[in-house]
């Protein structure tokens, strides 16, 4: 049997609203800022988060507000490592934010700590072993970005390219898993465009679809 958790966004930088004691100031001051959620990953084999924003100093001016934005510290690897999380979408409205290199630096780090990332343009769909068998993850944005819409850095594709692509990784079997940054902000129920593409997923091969974006708890869509 394989224990999976899920988490939503993650953003480990600053906010316009949070300057001094944001994400980002509280790990400079030596806070572990997942102390009190990482006992709830304990035993999960696959801990799942959408990391909203980068972990880079590339470009990085300490005295601009705007480059504290949705910009973590490198560092941070250390803290998502501990806490337990192994795999980390990148694909975002935000996750760009900060410029393309500085995103690229992220995904060096991330896995050069071992943690698999997912949402890769290159890469839309990711492989993962387990002692149970393989596991397909598809991870992408139906968000249109912050910054850029024409990127091409993270999966964001339409909705008929996901249902292809969701086709594909189920074709042999493989539990597929959909991992969507979609819906509508501060919402607690899914829209029916969002039931409707579900279903079309689900009828693709889909056997989870885990959704983030909205910053509030939704229930499950059966």
């Amino acid at each position: 049997m394989i224990k999976m958790s899920f988490v939503g966004d993650i953003s480990l930088g600053e906010y316009y609203l949070t300057f001094g004691h944001g994400p980002r100031s509280l790990m400079e001051s030596g806070t572990n800022i997942f102390s009190d959620v990482s006992e709830l990953f304990i035993g999960s084999d696959l801990v799942f988060g959408n990391l909203e924003g980068v972990i880079s100093d590339v470009d990085y001016n300490p005295d601009s507000p705007h480059s504290r934005v949705f910009r973590g510290p490198p560092q941070a690897v250390d803290q998502l490592k501990a806490a337990g999380f192994n795999i980390l979408n990148i694909a975002n409205n935000h996750c760009v934010q900060q410029g393309a290199e500085a995103i690229r630096d992220s995904v060096r780090i991330l896995e050069g700590a071992g943690i698999t990332v997912v949402g890769l343009r290159e890469k839309p769909i990711t492989h993962i072993s387990t002692n149970e068998g393989p596991i397909a993850v598809i991870a992408c944005s139906l968000i249109p970005d912050n910054t850029d819409n024409e990127q091409q850095i993270y999966f964001a594709p339409s909705e008929q390219e996901l249902i292809d692509t969701t086709r594909k990784a189920s074709l042999d079997g493989t539990f597929t898993i959909v991992y969507l940054h979609w819906g509508k902000e501060s919402t607690t129920e899914a829209t029916p465009a969002q039931r409707q593409l579900a279903k079309a997923l689900q009828n693709a091969g889909a056997r989870m679809i885990i959704g983030h974006h909205t910053h509030s708890l939704q229930p499950v869509i059966v």
